[in-house]
């Protein structure tokens, strides 16, 4: 008599998680680490990358330290800085 291999004797359905994602639960998400990039680059194109003029870039970097930044912590400190009160 051929003996079952263990696949099939233990092929119970597996309870499903209600509101679960499967697909997220097998292929976790990828972090991609940011880009960085030269301040003096991400100023001489302030207006193509934040819509503002290089003066309101200016006052939003005003005390960084870093001479390298990403475009979402740049973006971060001009809306900071376009927050501020007068």
């Amino acid at each position: 008599m051929p003996r079952k291999s263990q696949e099939q004797t233990n092929s119970q359905p597996q309870p499903q998680v209600e509101g679960a994602n499967q697909a997220s639960a097998e292929n976790p998400p990828v972090q991609v680490e940011e880009l960085t990039f030269r301040v003096e680059r991400l100023r001489a194109n302030a207006k193509d990358l934040f819509d503002v003029p290089v003066e309101v870039f200016d006052g939003a970097m005003h005390g960084l330290s870093k001479a390298k930044i990403t475009k979402v912590e740049a973006t971060e400190r001009i809306r900071e800085f376009l927050s501020k009160e007068v």
